[in-house]
């Protein structure tokens, strides 16, 4: 008798997540005059309980040249993390750097820029459309949106639980990347990244785990080093024998870190 009860838990289980279904939606909102998007995925379950509870908030943010619609395959956070709300905003023309394409103006020791604003007025509206824990958001981007992820971090860092910056070292933020509050991050990068140098990135990972007050490295699996922190900021690394572009086999690893850590006040 108590193996079957047992057996129906788990079978009652399989059956809520089976009956799970993925919704895909569009919002825009006005930043600047202009009017912006950002697509939303998430899943509804069979039981109403479980859809109104505040759920999890991941926003995501696309490469120079990169799309929402690419970013939301690439890095597929919703596919991992089915209780999540997960955003891929989409970024406007910028011109400069190493290629022309749609992306995201980091901000200046004089104006936070164009994005950051866009950031603001999409966080209103999500707050508005669902129902938000305030205590588990979280940004990861790839490339300039990994910039834009370190950008988020200096301005609006206590506004989330942890980061996960891909393919960028925040070299460009300048002096403003000393304003980073502590918090936990996981970086994923590669090795032979023909664009951003991993010693680049690597630099930026010293820093972290210094202010961190992190602890001796320990490798955890392929590719995977923690370092753990006695105030629970904790850093990990997701190095990589790829180049560039993203590798998908660190999105578990992105995904496990995030629901690892939630935001105390």
């Amino acid at each position: 008798m108590k193996r079957f009860g047992v057996w129906l838990i788990v079978l009652t289980m399989l059956a809520g997540e089976a009956l799970a279904q993925v919704t895909t939606q569009i919002i825009e909102v006005k930043s600047d005059g202009v009017m912006r998007r950002a697509m939303v995925v998430y899943s509804e379950f069979g039981t109403r309980s479980h859809n109104d509870s505040p759920r999890p908030l991941v926003f995501v943010f696309h490469g120079r040249t990169g799309s929402m619609e690419g970013i939301a395959k690439r890095m597929a956070i919703h596919e991992y993390w089915h209780e999540a709300i997960v955003v891929y905003p989409q970024g406007l023309w910028v011109e400069g750097g190493l290629f022309d394409g749609n992306g995201w103006v980091l901000p200046t020791a004089s104006d936070e820029g164009r994005d950051i604003r866009f950031f603001d007025a999409l966080l209103r509206e999500i707050r508005k459309r669902y129902n938000v824990d305030e205590t588990r958001i979280y940004a990861t981007g790839h490339s300039n949106g990994s910039g834009f992820t370190h950008s988020l971090w200096a301005l609006r860092g206590e506004l989330f639980a942890a980061f996960a910056p891909s393919a960028s070292g925040a070299a460009r933020l300048g002096d403003l990347v000393n304003r980073q509050p502590v918090k936990p991050a996981i970086f994923i990068a590669a090795e032979n990244d023909e664009i951003v140098p991993i010693a680049a990135v690597r630099r930026c990972i010293e820093r972290t785990v210094a202010r961190n007050g992190c602890g001796e490295p320990q490798h955890k699996a392929k590719h995977l080093t923690h370092y753990p922190s006695a105030n629970g900021c904790d850093v990990e690394t997701y190095i990589h024998n790829g180049g560039h572009r993203f590798s998908p086999t660190a999105l578990p690893h992105i995904v496990r870190f995030f629901q690892s850590h939630t935001k105390t006040y």
